[in-house]
Order: C-alpha cells, then structure tokens, then sequence
C-alpha cells in the first residue's frame, strides 16, 4: 500500500521548530529504524515515524522523510495540538507532520506513562503476528483516518502492537525502551 500526503488540515504557529536535548537520540533512533529496515524505503523517503513527548507537545519526524539519511532538527515538526473535532493538526516547523500523527497524539493522551512512539513498518512481523504473539488491531483501516485512529486506541494499553495490514507501534518511558522493544520483535523472527 503506498502512503501519499497527509489527511488532516495543518496549521503552522511558525518555522522553529524547539530544540530539544534529546534531538541526538531521536535521530540516531530514526537512522537505526532504517537501518534495520523497519521503516524501509519507497520513492519520496521511508514508511515509518517516530515521536517524543516533549513538555507542552510532540516532536515528531515529517512526513516523506527518508528515516536513514543526516537528519538535522528541520527534519523534524513540533507538535503542539491535534484537534480531532476538525481534524487539524497545529505545529511548529517549515514541513507537514506525519500522516500518523492523530494516532501518537492519541496514544500521549491515553498514556501519561510514556515518552516515546516509534511506528514502523515490517512485513513478516505482520505476517507472523499470531506465531509471534504479536497484539493487533481487529480491523483494518486507511492510513491517516479517524477510522484508524480508533481502532488504535483500543491497543493503548500494549506497548508493541500491529496495526492490521499496516504496520507497527513501538511505545516505551523512554526512546530507548521503545526502539529496543522493536528490536526484541525484529529478533523474534530471525529466531523462529
């Protein structure tokens, strides 16, 4: 399924994206996820986006940005209200946020215990979710929809889940119990 642009409004409160001391890690993160591919690549960058909760918001990846290249704080929008009344996403930044962004709102809201969200994509993690032992939604639905976002919301309380014929969410305290949660998955399957 090929993923093109984004589903919800978006409004820009300005161009500067905040600068966070955990930039580094978040970026290093994103190269890992390519590298590994769970986010792999298609023509206009890679599948996949990662967030973190930042005090008053998210700062989240872009979309249509290739997770594995130099990635610097303009690859990246600030996040600082997801509307879901209008559908509008109010950011801070010069690039649209990530189609996926109503979902890891959604999840912040849920979840006051985490930190990080790390959303990637992995066909065999897919494929072998019930031989893995993998949650996963019960319907599928179009990316970046409401529909979606619902169907998530009822995994909230997994940390790993599949999103049914889509992909995967990785949610930790920290990025690094997030990514190293995907990992742990990724190994499942070179194990089985």
């Amino acid at each position: 399924m090929a993923y093109h642009g984004v589903k919800f409004k978006t409004t820009f409160l300005n161009e500067i994206v905040p600068i966070s001391p955990h930039i580094n890690e978040l970026i290093n993160w994103c190269n890992m996820f390519a590298q590994n591919e769970l986010a792999p690549s298609h023509p206009e960058g890679t599948y996949g986006n990662l967030s973190i909760r930042l005090n008053n918001g998210i700062l989240f990846t872009a979309t249509s940005l290739d997770l594995g290249k130099s990635l610097q704080n303009t690859d990246f929008v600030f996040v600082h209200d997801c509307n879901f009344e209008t559908y509008e996403i109010t950011v801070s930044g010069n690039r649209a946020p990530s189609s996926e962004t109503p979902i890891h709102w959604s999840l912040y809201q849920l979840r006051p215990d985490i930190n990080a969200i790390f959303h990637g994509h992995q066909d065999e993690l897919l494929k072998y979710a019930k031989d893995l032992n993998i949650p996963e939604t019960a319907n599928e639905q179009e990316y970046g929809s409401p529909a979606l976002v619902a169907e998530v919301k009822k995994m909230a309380h997994h940390n790993f889940f599949n999103m049914k014929n889509h992909g995967f969410i990785s949610m930790g305290e920290s990025m690094e119990i997030a990514g190293n949660l995907a990992l742990a998955n990724l190994k499942k399957i070179n194990i089985n």
